[in-house]
């Protein structure tokens, strides 16, 4: 760090410098007064210091020489004295400030000239009229003086040689003259040069938006700045009175010191490292330290330069991050199922993250089934219900669908999957899609099981209704009809109340068989699926009611066993009493379509319609058709028809 301090100390200092310096002289040492101008050149002493030593330095070229220097001052008019180290101080005093002007001394015509001037004998020279008593009067006679311009060609002061008596420079001396106002203009301008570039020096470190400090060796604070006073809460006067190991937090001490160390032995030129320090209030304070060394010109070391940044705000955000990043793998990783991010794009979901749960329900880790490809996966009717999920994404709306997917071990599993676009601006397009994919795999087989537990005893039911209940009651009717009939024969009165007996207990068998027949319609149906919904829908003839009709179009044989048409019939069988309830349609059209390879089941009418989106409602007789559809892997699609109304559409594979 540039040292500041009186003319004097400077020159004291040097003095003891040089003072060992052999002398050729008594009193003029041309030798040692190099040796001091140069050692001064090459410190940072004030310039009437420098001008103070290149007088001194000229003085020795000649017994009974006074050099001087006057510089030019603010105004660009007037000469002030720079140095003038043997002439009488009150001389100096007495002409002070010389005018830049003709007849102004020697000094003053030749800056106004801008060329040599010497005077042989100041009482004869009409330049002295005005300074020529004051220079008699201190034993002074010729003075020779030469303009000191910088390398622009700008005036920067005079040099001036008095003598005490009468007398003209030689050639070689009027050479050394114009040496000593080169030698001159160099010592000026250098300062100048060192004072601008430290005060450059000084306006960069002190209003650095960053804190700046020069370290000793040993960690005292030798300089800091303003921002390195804010970051740490201290004053410049008490941090120059501690060191950077005492405000330190002791965890990143060692590692701080050990980089010094490495520097000073020159294995590392600078080291950049996050350390803490202890704020004058008592909190921690985050910093980004970077330091480098300064060394002399012969590679000793001298000071360390640090730069600090305070990065509390950012090691804050960063923890609050990671706790943040915790939290959301944690409760990630407790879904029954997994949490994924994705984009969309020309129409296609594209994940690009998910959780660990992930692989536990694909048997693969995300790399993996993006390799495969969704058809590894999915079925054709769920690869477009998917599609179509990403369809009502892009265009700004939630998903909410249930996913039947096969994993890599070749186990049928579900997902509920809820998901929702998130957009980058106001107006702007889907950027990524973030959602949760529930596994419901145990809840569908609970529901399979439940509902072939309700089967089985539906079937049951139906049985001893139709076998028991219906048999006993049939024997009731025979028993009343002939009771009826004795009771006739004989003229008797309760004739007519055993007939009715009779018909209300066929009426009751009739009763018992319609609801055998709504427990299990196919067992009763001789048919199979294709007369079971043909019965069906005779059962809806009305008079009043919409018109319903049957078609079957049987291009292959129906190999669909149980339970796959138990529930293709239930289907039908909710869709119909949905579109009699709420169509209120003239006309209704059931269609079982045998393929191949695919049954499709179709119910279309003429009705008021129903929304795209009331698919997704929430109504108990869209969800238990949905459910009936997944667990026999078939695709059902329910929106507007072609011409208006409702179509509701059933597909599902046939078994090879």
């Amino acid at each position: 760090m540039p040292r500041t301090a009186e003319n004097t100390n400077w020159a004291a200092t040097v003095d003891s410098i040089v003072s060992r310096a052999p002398r050729s002289a008594p009193q003029r040492d041309p030798l040692r007064a190099q040796v001091r101008l140069l050692a001064l050149l090459s410190s940072a002493a004030p310039l009437n210091v420098l001008l103070g030593a290149l007088a001194s330095y000229v003085e020795t070229w000649t017994e009974g020489l006074h050099c001087t220097v006057l510089l030019v001052d603010p105004t660009g008019r007037l000469l002030r004295p720079g140095a003038a180290p043997s002439l009488p101080e009150a001389y100096t005093h007495a002409i002070d400030p010389v005018p830049i002007g003709i007849g102004e001394g020697s000094c003053g015509t030749a800056a106004a000239r801008r060329e040599m001037v010497v005077v042989e004998d100041v009482e004869q020279s009409d330049l002295w009229t005005k300074y020529a008593p004051i220079a008699l009067s201190y034993g002074l006679r010729a003075c020779w003086s030469v303009p000191i311009v910088d390398d622009a060609g700008a005036l920067l002061g005079t040099l001036a040689l008095y003598y005490r008596e009468r007398r003209a420079p030689s050639t070689p001396e009027t050479d050394l003259i114009q040496f000593a106002s080169s030698l001159a203009a160099f010592v000026i301008q250098r300062h100048t040069a060192l004072r601008e570039s430290e005060a450059r020096f000084r306006g960069a470190f002190e209003f650095a938006a960053i804190g700046m400090a020069l370290v000793a060796l040993d960690g005292r604070w030798m300089r800091v700045n303003r921002a390195l006073c804010g970051i740490v809460g201290y004053t410049a006067e008490e941090l120059l009175a501690t060191t950077f190991q005492a405000i330190t937090h002791p965890d990143d001490l060692e590692a701080d010191m050990e980089y010094m160390r490495q520097m000073l032995d020159g294995s590392r030129s600078h080291y950049d490292m996050e350390k803490r320090y202890f704020h004058k209030g008592g909190h921690i304070v985050w910093i980004l330290l970077s330091v480098s060394l300064v060394r002399d010109d012969t590679g000793q070391p001298m000071y360390f330069v640090s730069q600090i940044q305070d990065i509390t705000a950012r090691k804050h955000a960063e923890s609050q991050l990671v706790d943040s990043e915790f939290r959301y793998r944690t409760i990630a990783n407790l879904v029954p199922g997994f949490v994924f991010e994705g984009v969309v794009r020309d129409g296609h979901p594209q994940p690009t993250w998910v959780s660990s749960g992930f692989e536990r329900v694909y048997g693969c880790n995300l790399d993996r089934f993006i390799e495969l490809g969704a058809k590894s996966f999915y079925d054709e009717a769920t690869r477009a219900r998917i599609l179509a999920g990403a369809s009502t994404i892009a265009q700004g709306s939630d998903l909410n669908i249930d996913v039947s997917l096969w994993s890599t071990d070749g186990v049928q599993r579900w997902l509920r999957v809820v998901a929702r676009g998130v957009h980058t601006g106001p107006g702007a397009d889907v950027d990524r899609v973030l959602g949760v994919a529930e596994d419901i795999t145990q809840q569908k087989r609970l529901e399979w099981a439940v509902g072939e537990a309700t089967y089985q005893e539906q079937q049951r039911l139906g049985k001893q209704i139709h076998d028991g209940l219906g048999q006993e009651l049939m024997e009731v009717a025979l028993l009343a009809r002939g009771l009826a009939a004795s009771a006739r024969k004989g003229h008797r009165p309760n004739a007519d109340e055993l007939e009715r007996l009779s018909l209300l207990a066929s009426r009751t068998i009739s009763t018992c068989h319609d609801i055998a027949q709504g427990l299990s319609p196919l067992s009763e149906a001789h048919g199979g699926l294709v007369q079971a919904l043909h019965d069906m829908v005779d059962r809806q003839h009305n008079s009043s009611g919409p018109a319903v009709r049957f078609d079957a179009l049987e291009d292959a044989p129906l190999r669909l066993q149980w339970p796959s048409t138990e529930h293709v019939f239930r289907i039908a069988q909710e869709g119909l009493t949905n579109a009699l309830k709420h169509a209120g349609a003239q006309s209704i059209k059931v269609t079982l379509d045998v393929q191949p390879d695919t049954v499709r089941l179709k119910i279309s009418d003429d009705g008021v319609g129903l929304s795209p989106y009331a698919a997704e409602s929430a109504g108990l007789g869209l969800k238990i058709m949905r459910y009936r559809a997944a667990m026999i892997d078939a695709h059902l699609s329910i929106g507007p028809g072609e011409n208006g109304g409702t179509l509701l559409v059933c597909e599902c594979r046939q078994p090879a």
